[in-house]
């Protein structure tokens, strides 16, 4: 698609990913944005690994990005579904892997019906992730961009949090955007400690065998 031609921002978004490294996702799908997601993400070539819960897949998404040197990525639904997520999003930020967690957030309009799931989403990732963007800005390729140069940025490496504000989100279409704008400032890497890992492994043996 070349620039001029509307694209969902789900598509943009996976597509700066994809140019990134990434080749598969996790997560347990919900209501708004997360098929979206998913069917971008079949279209890019992007596989979706369903998990038994939100939290598995947002840690398989952080051993994922260690071994592969791309960005994780995890998704979930709003509300119940990303406090599931919390604890495998903590353990990202623990081991400094920079995943990127994708949810929806909560209307206005909303609060009045759903108020048994609604609160503060970007309140409870908040300090457990380096940065979040609800991607909602006219500069979307820059807010992604942002986000994952913040995600990749040492000495802490680190999850970032997109969606979970406000919508509009990750439906959105875009006039003007291609698929092939992509900026290159903030690639990703495996970094000197997972080579090192990667060479521990390598020498070492399954101790049942000779």
């Amino acid at each position: 698609m070349s620039a001029g031609h509307d694209i969902p921002l789900a598509d943009l978004l996976i597509g700066r990913l994809r140019h990134r490294g990434l080749r598969r996702m996790f997560g347990v799908p919900g209501g708004g944005s997360s098929f979206d997601i998913i069917d971008a993400g079949r279209r890019a070539g992007v596989d979706f690994v369903l998990s038994r819960r939100e939290d598995a897949g947002a840690i398989m998404a952080a051993v994922t990005a260690w071994l592969s040197g791309a960005p994780g990525l995890a998704l979930a639904t709003k509300g119940p579904g990303l406090t599931s997520a919390a604890n495998g999003i903590a353990s990202a930020y623990l081991d400094r892997s920079p995943v990127l967690f994708l949810s929806d957030g909560f209307g206005a309009d909303e609060a009045s019906y759903v108020s048994h799931q609604y609160f503060d989403q970007a309140g409870v990732l908040g300090p457990i992730t380096k940065a979040d963007s609800t991607l909602s800005g006219d500069d979307p390729c820059r807010e992604i961009d942002d986000l994952l140069a913040i995600m990749n940025s040492h000495p802490r490496r680190g999850p970032g949090a997109a969606g979970a504000g406000p919508p509009p989100g990750h439906r959105r279409r875009l006039r003007g955007h291609g698929r092939g704008q992509h900026n290159s400032r903030a690639p990703f890497g495996r970094g000197a400690e997972c080579a090192r890992l990667g060479d521990i492994y390598g020498q070492g043996r399954d101790p049942g065998q000779p």
